[in-house]
């Protein structure tokens, strides 16, 4: 299990490892605009990460000032768990 916390609204969640993490967003009844509905085509979903690890895929719509700054498409990120 990976413990995905979304700060701005004080809630946490434990999901699968390699889960979506758009999925776990929706999980945690969390809004975030999805006019795509989670197919990566309109880029309005960027987020950011502040911790953890996770696998992203790349996407067009994240520059590479963007990819620096560790924002990201959720419908394009896996989560991991963090071995330690």
């Amino acid at each position: 299990m990976v413990k995905v916390k979304f700060t701005p609204y004080n809630k946490e969640i434990d999901v699968l490892e390699g889960e979506n993490l758009l999925e776990a967003i929706r999980k945690a009844g969390v809004f975030i605009d999805t006019p795509c509905n989670g197919s990566g085509s309109c880029g309005k979903c960027k987020v950011k990460i502040t911790a953890g690890n996770v696998i992203s895929e790349d996407s067009r719509h994240i520059t590479e000032k963007e990819k620096r700054k560790d924002m990201c498409l959720p419908v394009s990120v896996r989560l991991k768990k963090i071995y330690q």
